[in-house]
């Protein structure tokens, strides 16, 4: 059986990133877990503090590693797997996991912002000639530009990205206008 448990805390290490033998990347980070709250006098009290093992594979496991940092308050929602050891002194120690299921910022604690993940794809054959490619987003907006020798740039500032109306060439823009309905139009 399975449990899908919902945990608020804070990350007590920053997430590694590896990759299982079968190539699918999985991502492993401690979460620690204080409920806190106040008494009938207004006193600010602390429970016992729970400790998770997260793990998340997959994009997900990429993107928290991207995006997630030692220190940071997280909500987490996954399925909890509890494993029972035994220790070198004969006692029995207790670990719980979590297998991610989603992860966000707690924005009880700040502010956040959100950035689709990107796929890889060739812009067009002039540029793989000269060994660039760019990342686009659902949008079809250029957001990361992988020249050759595997250096990333900024769209803004990479050839294969910008469009041949960007680059100063005849053609029409993203939206589709000529450079006079372009013209016109401003």
């Amino acid at each position: 059986m399975s449990d899908t448990i919902l945990i608020r805390g804070f990350t007590a290490s920053d997430p590694a990133l590896s990759t299982l033998p079968n190539g699918v990347p999985v991502v492993n980070f401690r979460l620690a877990s204080t409920p806190r709250w106040q008494d009938a006098t207004g006193t600010w009290k602390e429970g016992t503090t729970n400790w998770y093992t997260v793990k998340a594979y997959r994009r997900l496991a990429q993107n928290i590693a991207t995006s997630i940092e030692k220190g940071q308050p997280l909500v987490v929602s996954g399925r909890q797997r509890i494993s029972r050891w035994n220790r070198e002194d004969g006692t029995q120690g207790t670990t719980v996991e979590v297998d991610a299921l989603g992860i966000g910022h707690d924005l009880n604690y700040g502010t956040s912002t959100f950035a689709r993940t990107v796929e890889k794809r060739t812009v067009n054959e002039g540029a793989m000639q000269g060994g660039i490619s760019a990342e686009r987003n659902a949008a079809g907006h250029a957001a990361v530009c992988v020249c050759s020798g595997g250096a990333s740039v900024r769209a803004a500032v990479c050839p294969a990205a910008r469009t041949s109306a960007e680059r100063g060439g005849a053609g029409r823009d993203r939206a589709g206008r000529s450079s006079t309905e372009r013209g016109s139009a401003e």
